[in-house]
């Protein structure tokens, strides 16, 4: 991890099932400070200082053992690549032949702060010492004091004095020590050193990125890709394995599996952590297993493959505009080799009928129970029914035969009967009685006069 000064760096451990996690700096354990923050499985360092290059560590305590992963962190503003730079820290050399002589001067200290630069081991390390005088002035390196040559190094290192630059690639461990850059003309001399600490990568065994390679399902036919993204100092072999069956058994005579391996690492095989099947078939289907190996350790996870059937289509013909005749060489209208439509599913129509059926004679039911219901009920909004009763009173005389003059006796004898009508015969007024009175001749005068 390269970072700038001033930025936050954050690394996180992908050791996976850890009880407990904890870091170290150079063998030095870390805690939280108010720069540095743990936080789970991340480190955060707020501010960053070179300082804080160096080798970070981070253990996974299990209950059964534990492991580490490494991290080789590098805070400079030094560029990784001095061949790609466009430096605009150039030398002044447009000076003036008839300005003042000078003698060589620093024309960018702030970018030589940094005198202690630790990386590790391969990669590429920058040294600048912009200047400036009057003549132009030359720049020599020494290493250790001494000179420092091409031959001193495997690979030699690149000079660049239009940048005023030292770049070495592929760093080693030999390659510590002190590095003085020497700036002079017929002026003076200035000189300033870097000291280069070359961090030699812990050995472990391959680390695997959690999470890969992932499973993976396609259909008969398809393509499918599995990932291993593999972490490793040292150079990985890598393999690419599948559980195979044998006579119907997975396990050989002597207990272990029955494994192919479809690819490796080696010289004709390119991009050996991505394992590519195409046209798969449902033979394909199983268990695949990433397997990487260096000289300290292994490791290996495994992804599996489901290979589906393909979707079978429907193979009835389109009828538009009306029924169209069957094709020639079909029967019925359907394509030889292609399957019909799969029948329905009576056992839900048989249900969703069975329910509409129920949900209307319950409808039914209480409709008809309503209507019994409102039948017995009586209707209180219509006026009551009134009955009439008549009273007839007939006037007769009473005829004694013991006496002559009973016919003209002056005392009527009077019976009441009474005639119960209904109100629609009469109009009549509820509570009140009517009395018939027929008309007597000899106690009235005409009543139609």
């Amino acid at each position: 991890y390269v970072a700038a000064p001033g930025e936050s760096l954050e690394l996180r451990c992908w050791l996976r099932d850890a009880a407990r996690i904890s870091w170290t700096k150079d063998g030095v354990h870390l805690g939280p400070d108010n720069r540095t923050v743990l936080i789970g499985e991340y480190l955060q360092i707020k501010g960053a200082t070179p300082r804080d290059s160096g080798l970070y560590a981070c253990t996974a305590a299990r209950t059964v053992d534990s492991e580490t992963g490494y991290f080789m962190v590098n805070v400079t503003d030094a560029i990784s690549s001095g061949d790609d730079e466009d430096d605009a820290d150039g030398s002044e050399d447009f000076a003036s032949e008839n300005s003042h002589k000078r003698a060589p001067y620093w024309t960018s200290t702030e970018k030589m702060e940094k005198r202690l630069h630790a990386v590790p081991a391969a990669n590429t390390v920058k040294f600048r010492c912009p200047a400036s005088g009057n003549p132009t002035p030359t720049m020599r390196w020494l290493k250790n004091g001494k000179e420092f040559r091409q031959e001193h190094r495997i690979g030699g290192y690149k000079v660049r004095n239009q940048h005023w630059s030292l770049i070495m690639e592929s760093v080693v461990p030999s390659d510590k020590g002190n590095y003085t850059c020497v700036v002079e003309n017929e002026c003076g001399s200035i000189n300033h050193t870097y000291h280069l600490d070359v961090v030699e990568r812990s050995p472990h065994r391959p680390i695997l990125q959690a999470g890969l390679p992932a499973n993976a399902s396609t259909v008969v036919g398809g393509d499918v890709e599995f990932v291993c993204k593999v972490y490793s100092d040292a150079q990985p072999h890598i393999q690419w394995i599948k559980h195979v069956e044998k006579n119907g058994s997975k396990y050989g005579p002597d207990g272990l599996p029955y494994l192919k391996v479809l690819k490796h690492s080696g010289i004709n095989s390119s991009n050996a952590e991505v394992l590519a099947l195409f046209n798969v078939t449902e033979a394909d289907a199983g268990e695949y297993v990433c397997k990487v190996s260096n000289y300290i350790g292994q490791a290996n996870q495994s992804a599996w493959l489901t290979v589906l059937p393909k979707q079978q289509e429907s193979s009835l013909p389109s009828v538009q505009g009306g029924s169209r005749p069957p094709t020639a060489g079909l029967q019925g209208g359907v394509a030889p080799g292609k399957e019909l439509p799969a029948a329905p599913d009576y056992l839900e129509i048989a249900i969703y009928c069975i329910g509409v059926f129920l949900i209307a004679c319950m409808v039914v039911t209480v409709v008809v129970c309503r209507m019994k219901a409102s039948a017995k009920k009586p209707d209180f909004s219509s006026p009551p029914a009134v009955h009439k009763l008549s009273k007839r009173i007939p006037l007769r005389r009473q005829v004694s035969a013991e006496s002559s003059s009973s016919m003209n006796s002056n005392t009527p004898l009077v019976r009441i009967t009474t005639r119960l009508s209904s109100a629609a015969d009469t109009p009549m007024l509820a509570g009140v009685s009517e009395y018939e009175l027929p008309e007597d001749p000899k106690w009235e005068f005409p009543r139609d006069k």
